[in-house]
């Protein structure tokens, strides 16, 4: 699955490298405040001089876990009804706000746009598979390109920012992607391309926005 995955917070001091941080992380701080959506306590954390740039075990930055997936509540009912389907959803889509609000927050004041996390993930290509936030999202994507972030740059897994969006959906921010100059041929180290992605995660929509621009080069 291409960036974007849940990450998970361990606080026992287990080692970072890249074959096992994400399942023993070590969380500083700032990092747990963004986890929580906590604009308040970030704000309050850098005016102590924490450093926007302050990495965790896995070598990503707070600005990076901004777009980190929130995994909802499991409710009391095993059959969920439409209603609270409805709650849980706009609960998260609130919290994933906040969470634009504080990487526009994070970037302000001084937060890397071209970190790059042991994995070889970059802040764009987790932002691009985000898939929340709303237009903020966007607004924080064009930010992170017009800071300079490599909008072909590849993960250790040979995937693309364009990658990562076609996996989530986003047909804005891989539209804003291309327009800057994404590989929409692109192939990962699985020989898959975005298109590829968005079939397997049945994306029917963005699948022919892509075609598309194949069929325009």
């Amino acid at each position: 699955m291409p960036s974007g995955a849940q990450h998970l917070i361990a606080l026992d001091g287990s080692s970072g490298d890249a074959a096992n941080c994400d399942d023993r992380r070590v969380a500083p701080a700032l990092h747990a405040a963004v986890r929580q959506a906590d604009k308040g306590l970030v704000q309050e954390l850098l005016a102590r001089g924490i450093s926007a740039n302050q990495r965790d075990s896995c070598g990503q930055t707070a600005l990076m876990w901004a777009f980190a997936l929130s995994v909802p509540e499991v409710t009391k009912s095993l059959s969920p009804s439409k209603a609270e389907v409805a709650t849980v959803a706009k609960q998260l889509e609130t919290e994933n706000l906040r969470r634009m609000e504080i990487a526009w927050l994070l970037l302000e004041r001084g937060g890397d746009a071209n970190a790059i996390d042991l994995n070889g993930d970059s802040v764009l290509s987790l932002a691009a598979g985000f898939g929340g936030g709303g237009a903020m999202l966007s607004k924080v994507v064009t930010r992170l390109l017009t800071s300079g972030a490599d909008v072909n740059l590849r993960n250790g897994r040979g995937e693309t920012p364009l990658m990562s969006a076609a996996w989530s959906g986003r047909l804005d921010i891989a539209r804003t992607l291309i327009e800057k100059g994404a590989n929409v041929s692109a192939r990962d180290l699985a020989g898959r391309t975005a298109e590829d992605l968005a079939q397997a995660a049945g994306r029917q929509e963005m699948v022919r926005f892509l075609r598309a621009h194949l069929d325009e080069r």
